[in-house]
């Protein structure tokens, strides 16, 4: 596995620091339960922080749209004002208010990368990179000392979506033309009267001046917590004694290994699960979220296979989440059909192995090593030596044979001819819209449109499922606690999740020169 196993003890620890989340699935489910009790007029929503990616964004989005739709009332709070994801967020509602003192911005989506090859160079370290793929660019910043054009053309393309889909988001809220919008981005920032006057928001208002503009001035009368509603919701007494067939979410989240993460796909857990679910006489079909940038290029095939042979026995529908790109588009092309979010990262169908020298590095400061063998490649993954012509040339074959391995999975997957697809690959992300309009997706949509399509394969079986899906996750298990070094690193990705990133791209580049399927979580905002 190519990104080190992240200590499940550790993880506890530092995120048992921080306040719950409310994930979407939650959510979907309180929304449900309102769309259809007469009792409640509507949700109020107070965002103080929101800490997900544009996909994650754009499903919540859509269920307050529904909510609307279903004739609630959605009022949005923010105490704290906010960045673009949360206006995107916000914009759903029919009512937001800001805080006096808050402040909105709209500075628009921007990608960025650190590239680090003048520093290695420094400390005499060089990266041997090997890729399959003009648009495999994952390892740039440790080999190049500036973004690639093709770099920029792939970057370009993913920002111009989220560009486009921020702005129709904007141009909804009432009042505002669109031909306002690109002056709401040339200012850029807006304080509480600022944002009224623009539109952006429609009243600016302190915590308890919120619930008199409610209705709700008496402590009694309060609106009920999420958590309370749900706990008082009647659940029924009688349970039939022959269950209706059930849909299974099955999510899939990190990266691919063969040994566990924090938060990663692992082999045979994975592997079990699936299994499970194809056996599982009342489960009627199966969704698999998938949150993925990929990892390990033999994991990835393993898992393919156990996909496949679920859906041979029932209908699959992958939902990709933020990423589902490389190895996370492999599992996907497994299923029937591929539903992604407009802004969900995707494809990349390509192969990369880092390798770092660190030759004169050691020379530097004065370390010798000496290797005795017996055979010429003994030592091809000690990083005291670049690789020889042949060895190259023995991981290169590697490479291009995952490669044409990914590409003719990815063809059967979608039916398109091997030469199709071949143009569609080289390791390109693209965003869900545009794999969308190329055909590496069927829909786009979130949970709803995935629950739609599995139910429309059921019905042409002639089998309808409950209403409402399980949702699982693939057991985890603990395994050998890594190095002091790597509990400090991991510790500094839980804290600050901004340097994850780069932790994976050192940990690919000090791993064996193994080909995978990778495509690094991009710092998009």
């Amino acid at each position: 596995m190519l990104q080190r196993p992240r200590p499940a003890w550790l993880r506890n620890l530092l995120e048992g620091l921080r306040p719950p989340k409310s994930s979407v699935s939650r959510l979907r489910n309180l929304f449900k339960q309102i769309e259809v009790d007469p009792q409640i007029k509507g949700v109020f929503l107070q965002l103080e922080s929101l800490s997900s990616g544009w996909a994650t964004r754009s499903a919540l989005r859509e269920q307050l749209l529904a909510l609307r739709a279903k004739g609630k009332r959605v009022v949005v709070y923010l105490p704290e004002g906010g960045d673009q994801g949360t206006l995107f967020l916000a914009s759903a509602a029919d009512t937001v208010w800001i805080a006096p003192p808050a402040t909105l911005t709209l500075l628009g989506p921007m990608a960025s990368r650190t590239y680090i090859k003048p520093l290695l160079e420094r400390v005499g370290v060089e990266i041997d990179v090997l890729a399959q793929g003009a648009y495999k660019t994952a390892a740039e910043p440790l080999a190049r000392a500036s973004m690639s054009d093709r770099e920029r053309e792939q970057l370009s393309a993913i920002v111009g979506t989220l560009n486009q889909t921020l702005r129709a988001a904007v141009a909804e809220r009432p009042g505002i033309d669109p031909a306002q919008v690109d002056g709401l981005f040339a200012q850029a920032m807006f304080n509480a009267e600022q944002a009224i006057a623009a539109g952006l928001v429609d009243a600016a208002l302190y915590e308890d001046e919120v619930h008199a503009e409610l209705g709700f001035t008496d402590k009694k009368k309060r609106p009920i917590t999420a958590a309370r509603y749900m706990s008082m919701v009647r659940k029924p007494v009688w349970r039939p004694l022959h269950p209706a067939p059930k849909v299974v979410v099955l999510r899939l989240e990190g990266a691919i290994g063969a040994m566990a993460a924090a938060r990663g796909i692992e082999l045979r857990p994975t592997t079990a699960a699936l299994r499970s679910l194809a056996d599982d006489s009342q489960v009627a079909g199966v969704v698999l979220y998938i949150d993925s940038p990929g990892g390990s290029a033999v994991v990835s095939d393993l898992l393919h296979r156990e996909v496949a042979r679920l859906a041979s026995k029932k209908p699959v529908v992958a939902w990709l989440g933020n990423v589902a790109a490389s190895g996370g588009y492999y599992l996907a092309v497994a299923a029937q059909t591929i539903i992604a979010e407009p802004t969900t990262i995707t494809g990349s169908i390509g192969v990369i192995s880092v390798r770092p020298v660190i030759s004169a590095l050691l020379s530097e400061i004065g370390v010798r090593r000496e290797v005795v063998k017996q055979t010429d490649h003994a030592d091809i993954y000690d990083l005291s030596r670049p690789l020889t012509e042949g060895e190259r040339s023995a991981i290169i074959a590697e490479t291009e044979h995952f490669y044409a391995r990914f590409l003719d999975v990815v063809a059967a997957g979608r039916s398109q001819p091997v030469e199709t697809i071949r143009a569609l690959a080289g390791g390109r992300v693209w965003s869900g819209r545009d794999a969308k309009a190329h055909g590496l997706v069927d829909e786009l949509g979130g949970y709803e449109q995935a629950r739609a399509a599995i139910d429309a394969l059921l019905e042409a079986r002639g089998i309808q499922a409950d209403s409402q899906a399980s949702i699982v996750s693939p057991a985890r298990r603990d395994v050998t606690p890594p190095p002091p070094i790597q509990v400090v690193l991991d510790a500094l990705c839980v804290a600050l999740p901004q340097l994850a990133p780069m932790h994976d791209l050192l940990a690919l580049a000090t791993a064996k020169p193994q080909a995978a399927y990778y495509a690094f979580d991009l710092p998009l905002s």
